[in-house]
Parts: C-alpha cells; structure tokens; sequence
C-alpha cells in the first residue's frame, strides 16, 4: 500500500522545531542570566509565538485570506490556553513531579552557575520539552480546523480580465508569446516597451509572436502605460489578475491567458536581453524540441561581493533539493509549451518568488522535456525586479523551495491519471 505524505503536518513540524529552538535559547539565556523563571518563560513563549504565527500562516497552512487581524484573535486565543497557561502549568508540575515540591522554587534563587550545574535545570528542561509537545498537537488540530481553517485557494483562477490590442489569435496561432510581469513599473515599463516593439517589427515572426502583460493592482500607472503603447504591438494582451499576491500567480496568469503555442515570460527589467528571443525560436524550430526551455546565467561572473557567494551557493543547494541538472533555476526567461501549461495550470502551489523552481519540478515530475540556452551578458540591473527587498525575497524563496521539495516527495506534481 502507497501511503502519501501530509505535507501540512511536515511543515508544522519543521515550524515547531524552529519554534522550540527560539523557546529554548531566549528562555536559558534568560534564566542563566539571573532573572527567575517566570519572566523569562512568559518573554520566550510570547516571542515564539509571534513567529508561530506568521510562519505557519505563510508557510504551514499557506493562508491567503485578507482578515489577518481576525486570523491573529483566533491564533491568540488558542495560543493563550495552548500555550502560555496550558505549557506553563504542565512545566510546574511535571517538573515539581521530577525534582520535588521543595527544591524546586529554591533553587531558581541561587546563582547562574549552580543553575546551570543542578539537576533541577535539566529536570525543568524535560519537563519543558513533555509540555511543548502536547501544546503542539493541541496547536496544530486547532490551527487546521479553526485558525487557518478553508483559507487556502488556488493559486490560479480559470480565467482573469484581459483587454486585446490589435490582432486577436486563435488558441495555438501565434508561434510565441512574450508574456512580461509588471508590478509597479511605471518608471521602467515605457523604455521597456520600446526596446521590446523595436525588436518585434524588425523580426522575421512579427505577426506570429503575441505581447502578453501582466498587470497587477500596484497603485501606479504601469497599466495605463502599457495600453498607451498598445498601438505599437501586432498583438498586445493586458491581464488584470488584481491585487498583488506574487510573481507566481502574475506569470501563472500569463500563461492561461496566452495564445501561443509556446509562452516566454521575462522580467520588465530585462536583465536578460530580447536578443535571446532568438534563441528560444531557434530552439522551438529545432527536431529536437523540449517543452520547457530555461535560460542559465554564468553566475560565477554577473554578481560581485557576497551577492555572488550567496548566488552560488544558494543554486546550488537549490539543485541538491530538487535535484536537477539545470544549473540555474532562478533566471528570469523561461519559455514553456501549450501542452506544458495544462498541466502546470492544474498543479501550481508556488505564487511567490519560488515559481521558477516549481516550475521546473512540475517538468521533472511529469517527465517533460528540459532544455536550457546560455545567456552570459545577462546584467544585473539597478533597482531590478529582485532589488530593494533582497534578503526578504531570498528568505521566501528559500522557504517555498522547501514547500517544493516537500510537494515533491508527497506527489503533488504527479498529473492526474484520467480513468475510463
């Protein structure tokens, strides 16, 4: 019998691990310090469970509902008896159980060192251990059916509001579409468009490559930019996919919306030149097609400082989870099939920066076809798509690579078989 994986319960897990260890250090560095027990366990249970909450609302439970403050009552609520009265409790007693009704409150009096050195500590801490837990499984069963509880959608909708430009295709016409995420790009989208309508009316598929942008709800004028330059498009297609939620679901968007028989998105930074729509054709015209085709960067060369290191290593443990042979995932020019995105469309989870990995596991996992191109001049522009909120936009895509790997080894990105 094949048994599937709750990857829910895994991420709670993976949460309460890290939550223990923050219980733990701020709550021994406390009472080494000198300052009793009560103090430091009510400081180290209430920071814990700040972060209890965000990351189990992002992470675990992948909560996208709009009434946070309603989410963070309920969580407050369950949290209050669950943990800081229920844990609190549990410890007194079962450590009281484990060293005796008098040594216990005593020694708390004694200095740093003999706490350290007393069995008193270690009993405390076991007992500590045994209360966390239970208050884990309470957490957990209430989180699910009451906190976090029918929050979760799909990251895609079946369809989203567009407007067309100039000529309209037929599903599979164009031979290309170009589809262009852009989030607030009032100030960079006009230089953009122009280099894009320059490349396209000197190109030999003009009337075969379809323009697709994806313009959320930002509060600028990047969507009245892109109609005013509609009129210099063969064919231009805006997608209103509304308020922001993630570049995944924006390029997502773009390709259930897209005609094409295959679908290219890249960054309006354009860090990766239009040139190297080039190459993309060339290789959809080749005998050996793939489905998915990724551009890879020489990332030995296009950072420098500790950007670079962290590049480096960062692909690389990121190859390790997913376990691929593509040497960057993280390149922002991927081009994908129509058969591609039927399957994609049905198996997305990822509507952050950690798309492009799952991407690339979807391919893996339904045994499509990868191929990648070189693109050695791509630069690393100033004020691009990943600048300005580096270390938070590393932070989650580190954690929805994680979502991924565990996708992953739950079968999550297996196709649906269809019965007779």
């Amino acid at each position: 019998m094949k048994y599937k994986i709750d990857t829910t319960f895994l991420k709670f897990c993976l949460v309460g691990t890290a939550n223990t260890i923050i219980d733990f250090v701020i709550l021994n560095i406390l009472i080494i310090g000198g300052l009793g027990f009560v103090g430091p366990k009510l400081i180290a249970s209430s920071v814990a469970m700040l972060f209890s909450f965000f990351a189990n609302r992002s992470f675990t439970f992948e909560s996208r509902s709009t009434r946070i403050k309603e989410e963070f009552a309920k969580f407050i609520a369950v949290n209050v008896l669950g943990i800081l009265l229920l844990q609190n409790i549990l410890v007194y007693l079962l450590a009281k159980l484990l060293v005796g009704a008098g040594s216990f409150a005593s020694e708390y009096a004694a200095s740093s060192w003999e706490i350290i050195l007393s069995s008193e500590l270690l009993a405390f801490n076991i007992a500590n251990v045994i209360a966390i837990f239970l208050s884990l499984v309470w957490n957990y069963f209430f989180y699910k059916t009451v906190v976090f509880a029918s929050t979760k959608k799909p990251v895609l909708s079946k369809r989203y509001p567009v407007e067309k430009y100039g000529h309209t295709f037929k599903k599979n016409e164009p031979e290309l579409t170009i589809i262009i995420p852009a989030l607030r790009e009032e100030r960079r989208l006009p230089k953009t468009l122009k280099a894009v309508s320059k490349y396209l009316k000197s190109h030999p598929l003009q009337k075969k490559i379809e323009l697709v942008i994806v313009a959320a709800n930002g509060g600028d004028d990047t969507y009245k930019i892109a109609k005013a330059h509609s009129k210099n498009f063969y064919s231009l297609t805006i997608v209103r996919p509304g308020d922001p939620v993630g570049k995944g679901r924006d390029v997502g968007a773009g390709f259930i919306e897209s005609k094409g028989k295959y679908r290219l998105f890249m960054d309006a930074d354009l860090a990766t030149p239009i040139k190297y729509v080039d190459s993309v054709v060339n290789e959809i015209n080749s005998t050996n097609v793939a489905d998915v085709i990724i551009g890879v960067r020489t990332l030995s060369s296009i950072h420098t400082g500790i950007r670079k290191y962290i590049s480096v290593l960062g692909n690389l443990f990121f190859r390790a989870l997913l376990v691929t042979r593509v040497s960057d995932t993280q390149c922002g020019f991927k081009a994908v099939s129509a058969r591609y995105v039927e399957d994609y469309k049905k198996l997305q989870h990822i509507s952050g920066w950690g798309f492009d990995m799952e991407i690339i596991a979807i391919a893996q996992s339904c045994g499509y076809k990868i191929k990648t191109i070189p693109v050695p001049d791509w630069k690393d522009v100033e004020d691009g798509t990943f600048e300005g909120d580096a270390f938070a936009g590393t932070v989650a895509t580190f954690k929805d690579l994680l979502s991924v790997r565990l996708n992953m080894w739950a079968g999550k990105y297996i196709r649906e078989q269809k019965t007779r």
